[in-house]
């Protein structure tokens, strides 16, 4: 299971979700979900 699942299930459990995966650079940042 990758790390990002784990975060997400791991939010459950704590009734916080997760809305968006963002990775930040030096060159800036993508969003998961504006490429979807």
């Amino acid at each position: 299971m990758s790390i990002i699942k784990k975060l997400a299930e791991a939010g459950k459990n704590i009734d916080i979700s997760v809305l968006d995966y963002i990775i930040f650079t030096d060159n800036g940042f993508t969003s998961f979900e504006e490429k979807n």
